[in-house]
């Protein structure tokens, strides 16, 4: 289920579902770990003897954001109970801590109304060895470890006014609440959840306001001195450059992606832990090629900041032989999960992506355009540039192509039309700050990369099907070549850029959007498309199109866009063909990182000539 409301600060993340339960809770990290580890903190009411819990179909549940803002705005109306909860959210910019201020709209008589909050966690992904407790100060605590959790409530003047917590093979607390009374049990070890309750009479046709607040740290005494502090939400929104007619999707996109950037510069893919359901692994890793791209977005946003960050951060992880980044990263840094093989055909390889290393050097001379530091530049391009241009250029066969590495879907090894473009990205990319820098090496890698340009059109266009090998050999027609148009490693007009997008606008569309490439196995729905559409492969069609400057085409793709979000702008992977449903992780970073991108094409905040 889609995520439609995410707030984060760099080291606290909470996503909402569409059913407003807190679906994921990432701490310390953004994406690690996921203390709900594919459950949920729920809310209820009980008004004069009738239980409803918020998530069940008996509430009308609306989502928003307040316009160019973090703040959540929603509104949750159960007929039934006569009640409607309206809802203002945020994480604090500085600190570990979520806000839920509640007006509690009574459509009735007078009653007793009570709120319900149930947390079902598993702490640092566990539920071994957790311990829930009611603690005077008017909180309920989960911890374990270095690892505190605290939820507070307050209505009006009165603090929590019943609680339990409980073990798993016992009556659950959930159960327990249904009755609108709970067991005050204060302390449980192991296996736990825990439930508790706010309470307040609201007059007739009244409204009353009420708060609940999640805070996370280190230890129990940490929570208890963050939940002492006073909240006021406020909107907040980095200074972004404007999207002119598309500022909505555009502040939104960057807004969502600054959700998901871990503090030390981590760029996550996403945080949705509904992706468990069909693979025992997450998105919560930073891929190098993703993150690459975000940054040189985030960067021509404006948000140098962010981006140094990341940079630093690549500087710290690339290995040193070969100088080329593995598949994937924890939000930590830590080498992430994999199925690429140290053996291929019998053979000891190192299994990289030259395409993810390579693009990073190239958003490295789009942070140099932009603004960046060169101070900061200068000392990446001693420890990164160097060694990964120099590596690249001689990691070339006899006809000047890249050797043998994965391809950006992760599903093959071999020689790619999309890794020869970033290749060639990255080398002039690097040549361009040498250049800059008062450094002598670039010469050879700018002739390595034209050298490589010749080769690829001597041997990786298909003329037959009129467009770029997906890879050598392989004649699917494959988005991922729009890559040549799309970042301008050859002219818009080039005879090859046209027919290429032209063929894959054939093949591949969907419904007004473009789908990966030929019969894509990936969450496929049913025969008759080439695939489900994507986010990013309509966004590089429609950059190509910004290229050879057919405006209204981009537009088009950016209006398809608008008509699939989610209705607070937040955008999947990818979607159902025929419905327009959400399909694999959302948010997806990338997503939002290409329309944006998009965008600042459209307004001239990035080159496209």
């Amino acid at each position: 289920m889609p995520r439609p409301l995410v707030f984060g600060n760099g080291s606290l993340l909470i996503q909402i579902d569409r059913r407003h339960r807190i679906r994921d809770l990432f701490f310390p990290h953004v994406g690690q770990f996921n203390h709900l580890a594919g459950h949920s903190v729920r809310m209820g009411v009980w008004r004069e003897g009738r239980f409803s819990w918020c998530d069940s179909d008996e509430w009308e549940i609306s989502q928003a954001y307040e316009p160019q803002s973090t703040i959540g705005r929603s509104r949750l109306k159960c007929e039934a109970l006569q009640v409607e909860l309206e809802l203002a959210e945020f994480i604090d910019e500085h600190q570990p801590i979520f806000s839920r201020l509640i007006t509690v709209h009574n459509h009735g008589d007078e009653a007793e109304i009570r709120l319900f909050f149930a947390h079902d966690l598993r702490l640092e992904e566990s539920d071994i060895g957790d311990t829930a407790l009611y603690h005077p100060s008017g909180s309920v605590i989960h911890y374990k470890r270095h690892t505190a959790l605290l939820f507070r409530g307050i209505w009006g003047d009165a603090k929590i006014h019943a609680y339990q917590c409980a073990t798993r093979n016992g009556p659950w607390p959930e159960s327990d609440a249904e009755d609108g009374v709970l067991s005050m049990n204060p302390i449980e070890q192991g296996s736990v959840a825990s439930v508790f309750s706010l309470r307040a009479r609201v007059e007739c046709q009244g409204q009353s306001a009420a708060e609940y607040i999640i805070a996370a740290g280190v230890g129990t005494q940490e929570v208890l001195d963050l939940a002492s502090v006073v909240l006021t939400p406020r909107p907040w929104q980095p200074h972004f450059k404007e999207g002119g007619d598309w500022s909505d999707l555009s502040a939104r996109g960057l807004m969502t992606v600054m959700s998901q950037i871990n503090a030390n510069g981590a760029i996550l893919a996403g945080n949705d832990s509904d992706i468990l359901e069909t693979a025992r692994a997450t998105y919560s890793y930073l891929w190098q090629r993703d993150g690459a791209l975000v940054a040189s977005v985030l960067d021509a946003a404006g948000t140098h900041a962010v981006t140094q960050k990341f940079f630093q951060l690549c500087s710290e992880l690339l290995p040193s032989d070969p100088p080329m980044f593995f598949h994937k990263y924890g939000p930590d840094g830590a080498l992430g999960a994999s199925w690429h093989p140290y053996v291929w055909e019998g053979q000891p390889i190192v299994p990289f992506q030259e395409d993810s290393t390579a693009l990073v050097v190239w958003a490295l001379g789009e942070h140099l355009k932009h603004g960046g530091d060169r101070a900061d530049i200068a000392r990446w391009y001693d420890r990164m540039v160097g060694s990964v241009c120099n590596f690249m250029a001689t990691y070339v066969d006899e006809r000047g192509l890249p050797r043998p590495s994965w391809d950006l879907w992760e599903e093959r090894r071999g020689v790619h039309a999309y890794t020869a473009a970033t290749v060639i990205a990255g080398l002039r990319a690097g040549a361009d700050l040498a250049v800059e820098l008062g450094k002598k090496d670039g010469e050879a890698w700018l002739d390595t990369a034209e050298q490589m340009t010749i080769a690829v059109r001597q041997h990786l266009w298909n003329a037959e099907r009129k467009c770029f090998w997906r890879m050598e050999g392989d004649a699917t027609v494959d988005a991922a070549t729009l890559a040549f148009g799309a970042l301008g490693i050859l002219p818009p007009d080039d005879p090859m850029v046209v027919e290429n997008a032209n063929t894959i606008e054939q093949v591949l569309s969907v419904r007004g959007g473009l789908a990966r490439y030929e019969n894509d196995y990936y969450f496929r729905q049913r025969d008759g498309y080439a695939g489900n559409p994507w986010v990013i492969t309509t966004m590089w069609l429609a950059q190509t199109r910004i290229r050879q400057g057919e405006r209204q085409a981009a537009e088009s793709a950016l209006q398809w866009v608008r008509d699939h979000q989610e209705t607070t702008g937040i955008l999947a992977e990818q979607y159902h063909p025929d419905t327009g449903q959400p399909l694999s992780v959302s948010p997806l970073t990338w997503s939002h990182a290409e329309v944006v991108r998009t965008i600042q094409m459209l307004e001239g905040l990035v080159e496209t000539t």
